[in-house]
This record gives C-alpha cells, structure tokens and sequence, in this order.
C-alpha cells in the first residue's frame, strides 16, 4: 500500500498481511527537497539573508504494482535543487531574474522484497543549472507502471516544461522507460505529447504487443523492436485502456484491432476480475 500526505511532500509504503491486517513493514519513500543558499522566500517576494535553509518539495510518485515476481515495484521522482544568487545584498531584495536554480532530479525504481528490503535502481538522471525563471523540465512517473510479462518493468513518465509544473493545461511529452529484471534500462519509447489530466495506463498482448494511451490516441507498439505498429484516434477528449483481448485487439470499451478497425462494446463503467470476466455498472432507476 502507498500512503501519501495531501501535500505530497512524504510518502510510505506499507507492507500488510493480506489476511489479518498485520503491518510487516513501513518504507519511506526519499524526500525531494529545495536548499535557499542565503535567500528568503517570502510570498512572491526573495530577500538576501544569512544562512541556507531546505524545503521539502512534493514527492512525485507513480503507482504501486505488485509483479508475478511477487515484488512490489514503485516509481518515482526525487528531486534535490538549490537557489543561490550572486548579486545579494544582505537584507536587500533579489531580482527572481538574478537567482541561479541548481537541479539534481532522479527517476527512481524499488524492487520491494515481501519482508520490506528494497532494491534501488536509477532509471534516469538529469543535472541542469538555469535561471529561476526560466521554464524547467519535470519528469513525473503515472499510475500505468506495469510488467512486460518477461520479468521486467514499463516505466511510463510524464515530462512537462513550464514553470508551473503542475498546470495540467502545459503541453507534455510522454515516454515509457523498459528495463529488464536486473534493472537495467533497455530503451525509451516516445508518447504523443498531451495537455490535460492525464488518465493513462497500459497493457500487454499478444505477441509482445503493448497498449497506451494519452489523452484520445491509443497506440501499440512492440516490446522487443521498441517499434510503433500503429495509433487509434479516438472521438473522445480522453479514454483509458480497460484490457488486451486473446485475438490481439485492445478493449476500451471498444475493441480497436488497429487504426482502421473498431468496434464498440458497450457505454459506461466496467470492470474485469483475474480470470478474464466482465462486469459492467448497472444502470437502474427507482419509482415511488
């Protein structure tokens, strides 16, 4: 389970007893964090003062999936940045144009052992050193993190540019990392770039056949040629993958064969369980 504080500044992984309930273990998840190096932030307002001090920056994290492996596997971003500025007069005010943004982020991956040890891989890095505000890119894992059904991972992450990285309105680009079962990244595979909330997630068909969605686009692609096979527009603003059928099309409440050829399912909410069976919402109404 992934517990994460409203301000997404901390998170834990607890490990229970399925049947009883009974904590096993509790994980921290590593806390991003911003240093003021002789800086103030005060509102929209930054004052040269002595001293550093650190901020706890949100924690961004993808979802929690347990694997056939029987290991938990849980992305996520850990973010360390500095501000400092060289033209700081001491009780004076700075310029946001003359303060120097110093960025070390990491896209991170823990492998979770049933009795709470870990361990880390680093999927990506990337240091960067800019002017506070000039816009800055955010790598973000999303809920669609799953098994390639070889013993690895699919690591989908969202890369938005903007100052305000949260603005869901930002064009972002889209990738999903593959790395193998010892955790080694085997390619990046592009994602349409998309503005909005997202509600992706992926799954794996036949033949090493993957699905992804962003935004109304589906796309397929091959796990081993880390090639696109084709892409699906849809008329909607948004759609989710719901599952990957045995006749090698993908259900989102329509069964899509390939870009040329849908068909639709049925409207509303659904869901399938373990073995493959269907339960759609009920749609009922009442007299007096």
């Amino acid at each position: 389970m992934l517990n994460q504080s409203p301000d997404g500044n901390t998170a834990m992984v607890l490990g229970l007893d399925e049947k009883t309930g009974t904590k096993w273990f509790e994980l921290a998840v590593p806390e991003s964090s911003e240093k003021q190096t002789n800086l103030r932030r005060q509102g929209s307002r930054i004052d040269c003062a002595q001293g550093s001090i650190s901020e706890r920056t949100p924690t961004k994290t993808g979802r929690l999936m347990v694997n056939m492996d029987g290991y938990g596997y849980l992305a996520f971003a850990q973010n360390e940045g500095t501000r400092a500025s060289e033209k700081c007069a001491l009780g004076h005010a700075v310029d946001p144009k003359d303060v120097i943004l110093t960025r070390d982020d990491k896209l991170m991956l823990w492998k979770i052992d049933p009795d709470g040890s870990y361990r880390a891989t680093v999927v990506g890095v990337t240091k960067t050193r800019q002017l506070l505000s000039a816009p800055r890119s955010v790598v973000s894992p999303t809920n669609a993190v799953v098994t390639d059904n070889m013993n690895g991972t699919l690591i989908p992450v969202r890369v938005s540019h903007d100052v305000t990285s949260d603005d869901a309105n930002e064009p972002a680009e889209g990738f999903v990392y593959r790395l193998n079962q010892d955790g080694e990244l085997l390619y990046k595979f592009p994602l349409p770039t998309y503005s909005g909330t997202l509600k992706d997630d992926m799954v794996i068909g036949e033949d090493n056949v993957a699905f992804a969605t962003r935004g109304s686009v589906l796309i397929a692609f091959n796990l081993i040629s880390r090639k696109e096979l084709w892409r699906w527009q849809s008329n909607e603003p948004e759609i989710s993958v719901f599952a990957a059928l045995a006749n090698g099309a993908c259900l989102v409440l329509m069964e899509v064969a390939n870009s040329n050829n849908t068909k639709v399912v049925f409207s509303g909410k659904a869901m399938m369980d373990w073995e493959g069976n269907m339960y759609k919402e009920a749609q009922l109404r009442w007299a007096c």
